[in-house]
């Protein structure tokens, strides 16, 4: 493969979407066009172009994921989306068939688990699940305006790439008396990331993958107000009662 060779245009799509799915082959410069996607988020062509590519390429998946598990552990088990694989496959075609020139919001992350899905899915009930919440949706991503130039393959990151641990460091608040008698400023959250990503960008894989370390830092316990002495103060009567400032006497009426 040249890495000089760029993804596939539009026309190459088109032709490829004409062909009878039989005769359809999935060449780098094709894969090429939802990799581009996967890893910037550039939206080249209409959703009629890009949904046999997709389909097609869920399609491959699908069947590999059923031949491992089959000769791991037998006939394949009831899905939790579905109750077969021949339902699950009739399912996501008819979720793809709901959109129509706009892909769904969804499409960098549908493009990533398209692409590699092993890379986080080693069971077929797992990545089922994962397509089927990619697709139900109803909103939809616009086509990129003035997209830049074709890219060549060489020039397209690895697709899926999990970003390593990110460890979080935080403390617990707790308001601190100061002399003046006001509540001091709380300790701001510390953030320290293991690599150049920041949070936002490791965010964006967390709900499926990337573990976080919390580390818990409790802050010393403030220290606690003084009690005030309280006195004894004697009433007209004779009686003594408790209450008021301290060292002076507060007269209670008899009954």
């Amino acid at each position: 493969m040249a890495q000089t060779e760029k993804i596939a245009t539009g026309d190459a799509l088109l032709k490829f979407s004409r062909t009878p799915a039989s005769e359809r082959k999935l060449t780098p410069s094709i894969r090429g066009v939802l990799a581009e996607t996967a890893t910037t988020g550039v939206v080249r062509y209409t959703w009629q172009l890009l949904r046999p590519v997709i389909g097609d390429i869920i399609l491959q998946n699908l069947e590999e994921y059923e031949q491992n598990e089959h000769a791991e552990i037998g006939p394949a088990a009831p899905l939790q989306t579905a109750e077969s694989p021949a339902a699950l496959r009739e399912n996501l075609r008819i979720a793809l068939d709901s959109f129509k020139d706009e892909p769904p919001f969804t499409i960098q992350r549908l493009c990533e688990v398209v692409l590699e899905p092993k890379k986080q899915y080693q069971k077929l009930d797992k990545l089922a699940l994962s397509l089927e919440k990619l697709l139900m949706v109803s909103s939809t991503m616009p086509l990129t305006t003035d997209p830049p130039a074709l890219p060549t393959l060489a020039d397209i990151k690895e697709v899926n790439e999990c970003p390593p641990t990110v460890r979080v460091q935080h403390h617990e608040v707790t308001g601190v008396a100061v002399g003046n008698g006001d509540m001091g400023s709380a300790p701001k959250r510390q953030v320290n990331t293991e690599n150049e990503l920041g949070l936002a960008t490791a965010a964006l894989h967390a709900a499926e993958t990337t573990p976080v370390e919390v580390v818990t830092v409790p802050s010393p316990d403030p220290p606690s107000a003084p009690a005030h002495d309280v006195q004894p103060m004697e009433t007209d009567s004779g009686s003594r009662a408790t209450g008021g400032a301290a060292g002076k006497d507060v007269p209670m009426k008899d009954a």
